[in-house]
C-alpha cells in the first residue's frame, strides 16, 4: 500500500470548511450502492491560479490537492476520462461514513428541486434534456 496525491475539481455545499480534512468514505451520486471506504485527506486547495488556501469555500469549486492513505487501487473504480465525460455521468462524492445517509439525501434533494424549477420554468429544454438522457442511457447499457 502506499499514498498518493491527486488533484481534483471538487464542489463545496456544505459551510465554509478549514482544511486539512479526513473523509473516509465515498459514493457514486447516480449509485450509492457503489461506495468504500477510503482514507482521504483534502489537503489544501488552488484558486485564481495561483493561490493556495487552507479552506473550502460554501458555494465554490477548488481545485484540491488530495491525498489518499493505503492506496488500493482494488478499492477505486476508475472514472472515466474528462475528455469523454457527458453531464450524465456519476460524480465520486467524498464525505465522512457518519454523515453519508445526510450527503445523500442533501443532493437527491439538490437534483429533484433542480429537475422541478427546469420542468416548470423551461419545459422544453427539460424535455429535451430528458429524451438526450434516455438516449444516452440507451446507448450505454
Amino acid at each position: 500500500m502506499k499514498e498518493e496525491f491527486y488533484f481534483a475539481v471538487i464542489t463545496h455545499n456544505f459551510p465554509n470548511t478549514q482544511l486539512p480534512i479526513n473523509l473516509d468514505y465515498s459514493f457514486y451520486d447516480k449509485d450509492s450502492q457503489k461506495s468504500q471506504i477510503l482514507n482521504v485527506t483534502v489537503r489544501a486547495c488552488i484558486n485564481y491560479r495561483y493561490k493556495l488556501h487552507t479552506e473550502l469555500w460554501q458555494g465554490y469549486n477548488h481545485c484540491a490537492i488530495i491525498q489518499i492513505h493505503d492506496l488500493n487501487m482494488e478499492k477505486i473504480q476508475p472514472l472515466p476520462n474528462i475528455k469523454s465525460t457527458t453531464k450524465w455521468d456519476s460524480n465520486l462524492i467524498l464525505c465522512k461514513s457518519k454523515e453519508f445517509i445526510q450527503c445523500r439525501e442533501f443532493i437527491k434533494s439538490s437534483v429533484a428541486n433542480c429537475h422541478t424549477f427546469m420542468r416548470t420554468r423551461n419545459p422544453k429544454i427539460w424535455e429535451e434534456n430528458r429524451r438526450k438522457e434516455q438516449e444516452y442511457r440507451d446507448l450505454n447499457r
